[in-house]
C-alpha cells in the first residue's frame, strides 16, 4: 500500500457532543480568508502551534480562500485544537461560519 496517499475525512461528533472515536492526528481548518497570511494564522491558533507537525495550505481555484492542512504531534493536541476552534471566527468583523 502507498502510505503517503492522501484522505480528507471530517471529524463528525456524536449526537452526545462527544468527539467521534475514529478521528486522526489531521485538522483542517476551511476556508480561511486570503487576508490572513500565514503568520496571521499561526498567531490565531496560538499556543496550539507548538504542537503542529507539519502545515500545508491549499488555495482554491479563484484564490479567495484557502484550507490549511495540520498534522499534530498527537491526538489529545488534535482534540484540542478542534474542540477551541470549531466554529470561531476567523476574526471579530468575520460573519461567516
Amino acid at each position: 500500500t502507498d502510505n503517503c496517499t492522501p484522505k480528507l475525512r471530517i471529524c463528525r461528533v456524536n449526537p452526545d457532543g462527544s468527539l467521534a472515536h475514529d478521528r486522526t492526528l489531521q485538522v483542517c481548518v476551511l476556508a480561511v480568508p486570503t487576508f490572513m497570511t500565514i503568520a496571521d494564522l499561526c498567531r490565531f491558533i496560538g499556543q496550539h502551534m507548538d504542537n503542529v507537525r507539519h502545515l500545508r495550505l491549499v488555495h482554491d481555484e479563484a484564490r479567495s480562500r484557502y484550507v490549511a492542512l495540520l498534522e499534530m504531534n498527537c491526538q489529545a493536541s488534535a482534540d484540542a485544537l478542534y474542540v477551541e476552534f470549531n466554529g470561531k471566527p476567523y476574526s471579530s468583523m468575520d460573519t461567516e461560519r
